[in-house]
């Protein structure tokens, strides 16, 4: 079959508005040369252009005018009363990037140290990250330390940055030789953070035909549907008939490994070949958008050191699946036409998204994705005991046939700080010591976000903020909570977190940051303003939650709500970031 005829088998769609409603019609089985160029699609009153504008004319009434006809960019046909395209439905070209053990090559590179040194990072006496080397000779994330050096006695531990409350005049994170002492050090993760920032930076100023989204403190999504398109278009006049067959075969050799063939979860029976016949759009476009993978994947490394493994597919879900395939430092394809023989191999628990109890049930009917390909609608709906919508859902999940879009992440709607003591605090000028700590923190934290997202503001504190040093802000917090509870009262303590909460963008004065955070010594006082605290106090998780605006207050009432989100982990992209301890 040539590749002619592969490219006229794909289904074609027509979007187009009619009279305020909009429709999607025809699947195209055909291909002919016409006067206009178009394609001759499958309509009720029959196969030629002429008579799909007719069509569309009277779709709503007799009488009824095309408003808009939007059908994308491979083909204009025009009339003398009627303009629109036809286009090929084109799936996304997704990239996602997942660095290689990011906190340890952040160390590696701080500290000049080669990446085929053994080398672990570490929060108080457990291990957070490890790196590959390490992994060779047997270290694993989350052991002991005691535990990691006896399986490999040359490893190089680090130890996370730390502040102390010792040292409350800035917020300046220090690292320090060994274990430090964890009741008078909390951690930061600062360095960690504006690595990642720094990442975020370089690859949203590539181009911006890319979506960048970022997913955690190591991982980012890439959209570059448009930038494919584009760069396509720019090698031929218009996307044509021949254009595939003028391409021909394409070579993926220097482009990473087809999912299909080679991966972490099976091996290939035998060598494959990866110079293959241009068979569909899809793989053109694929093609592309994997030579832009291994474009950034140089950019990162040779900009500002590091690496990362990436997946290039059609969805976010296998594309994450595909960074994960073949690390470290690889990149992986999944083409669309070979996206479920890549997904039966798979774990049901290793799918994006499948890791809860949903996933639990799925995996009570296989260990892996096969098990559960041949199964019917009814019959995982009633092993699963789910409605329609959810086994529809999964039905086309573990297929590879869900696009969720890509898109650049808002603000969080609150940040938090939070420490936990192995030892109670009993003095009052300790406790305060702790406050202090972590209104610096949260105070820096909102500080960088502001500036990110160009004026947020968290709606409890936008009248109490009068200068453009964290250090400042955080005093005020503190004056508040030393002039609102009594915190002899919360004594002995051994668990405290700060929150800011309902961020918003600023508005008139408030919309940009000198003018809110000027460099003044006064202090704005406003009754109507207020600023939440909350203070977890004893073993039995009781907290205080309480406004700091009304210094006379009553004894604040007990919220159970922020035991919640002390548990929840950092992450720039969730409602509530928790700054560890």
């Amino acid at each position: 079959m040539t590749a002619e005829q592969n490219f006229v088998k794909s289904t074609f769609t027509i979007y187009g508005k009619v009279q305020g409603v909009y429709f999607r019609k025809f699947t195209a089985i055909k291909a002919k040369e016409l006067k206009l160029g178009g394609f001759c699609m499958n309509t009720p009153g029959g196969t030629v252009v002429g008579e799909i504008i007719e069509w569309l004319k009277n779709i709503g009434s007799p009488n009824s005018k095309i408003e808009k006809a939007e059908f994308g960019p491979l083909l204009t046909v025009e009339s003398a009363s009627l303009k629109f395209e036809i286009k090929l439905p084109m799936l996304p070209i997704i990239i996602h990037l997942d660095l290689d053990c990011f906190y340890c090559q952040v160390e590696q590179l701080r500290l000049q140290i080669p990446s085929s040194t053994p080398l672990a990072v570490q929060q108080w006496q457990s291990l957070i990250a490890v790196n590959y080397a390490a992994r060779k000779n047997g270290v694993q994330r989350h052991m002991s330390v005691t535990e990691a050096l006896e399986a490999c006695p040359d490893l190089k531990l680090v130890h996370c940055a730390v502040v102390s409350p010792e040292n409350v005049d800035s917020w300046q994170p220090f690292y320090v030789e060994g274990s430090p002492d964890r009741n008078k050090h909390k951690i930061s993760l600062d360095p960690y953070r504006k690595a990642s920032k720094d990442i975020i930076s370089l690859l949203s100023n590539i181009d911006n035909r890319i979506i960048v989204e970022k997913a955690s403190i190591d991982e980012v999504y890439l959209d570059v549907t448009e930038l494919v398109h584009q760069k396509l278009s720019e090698n031929c006049e218009q996307y044509s008939n021949d254009l595939l067959e003028a391409v021909g075969s394409m070579d993926w050799n220097d482009l990473g490994h087809f999912g299909e063939n080679c991966s972490k979860f099976f091996k290939a029976d035998e060598e494959y070949e990866k110079v293959l016949m241009c068979s569909s759009w899809n793989d053109l476009r694929l093609h592309e958008g994997a030579k832009f993978g291994q474009y950034i994947r140089k950019l990162l490394f040779d900009k500002l050191g590091y690496t990362c493994s990436t997946g290039v597919s059609h969805s976010r879900m296998l594309a994450k699946i595909g960074s994960a395939a073949n690390k470290p430092d690889q990149q992986t394809i999944i083409r669309y036409e070979k996206r479920v023989d890549f997904l039966r191999h798979i774990p049901v628990h290793a799918l994006p998204g499948l890791g809860g109890k949903l996933g639990k049930k799925i995996s009570l009917l296989g260990e892996n994705v096969s098990s559960i390909l041949d199964k019917s609608f009814d019959e995982l709906k009633n092993s699963l005991s789910v409605d329609d919508e959810t086994v529809e859902w999964i039905y086309k999940y573990i297929r590879g046939d869900i696009h969720s879009e890509i898109e650049k992440k808002s603000f969080p709607k609150s940040i938090m700080s939070a420490k936990a003591l192995t030892e109670f605090v009993k003095k009052e000028d300790v406790l305060m010591g702790w406050i202090r700590i972590l209104a610096l923190e949260i105070s820096e934290r909102w500080k960088e976000l502001f500036l990110e997202f160009h004026g947020i503001f968290p709606k409890t504190l936008t009248n109490l903020l009068v200068n453009n040093e964290a250090s400042l802000i955080a005093d005020k917090v503190c004056h508040f909570i030393k002039s609102s509870i009594d915190l002899k009262s919360l004594l002995p303590c051994r668990r405290i977190a700060i929150s800011f909460t309902n961020f918003e963008k600023g508005q008139g004065k408030h919309s940009v940051w000198d003018k809110v955070l000027q460099k003044n010594n006064s202090a704005v006082e406003n009754d109507d303003s207020d600023i939440e605290i909350i203070t977890q106090v004893t073993p039995s998780k009781s907290n205080v939650k309480t406004d700091l605006n009304k210094k006379n207050s009553k004894k604040p009432k007990l919220d159970s709500g922020i035991l919640k989100h002390f548990k929840r982990k950092s992450n720039a992209q969730q409602d509530c970031i928790v700054i560890d301890d």
